[in-house]
């Protein structure tokens, strides 16, 4: 939602409880690997997705498309296609 350019807030008295389970800790490594890798694939397709989007639409450079920049910008090798964009390449 953020990278749309919507603004979204997330009130106090919303929040989950979550209790844990127990599990091995091997295990819970290799699942927190395995869910950073997912994230960040997501991530990088959504960036891509939304860059694109804006391009073609001529928002990428507005209000609308700050928050797509601005987060975007953070993965390298986006970051690169995002600078080449804005410089015209």
């Amino acid at each position: 939602m953020y990278l749309s350019g919507v603004s979204f807030y997330v009130l106090s008295d919303h929040f989950l409880i979550h209790q844990s389970h127990a599990y091995e800790e091997e295990a819970r490594r290799n699942e927190r690997r395995y869910n950073r890798k997912i994230y960040a694939d997501f991530k990088e397709e959504t960036c891509l997705r939304y860059i694109k989007r804006f391009h073609d639409e001529g928002v990428l450079n507005t209000t609308r498309g700050h928050n797509v920049l601005e987060e975007c910008r953070k993965l390298k090798a986006i970051g690169r296609i995002v600078s080449q964009m804005l410089d015209g390449q």
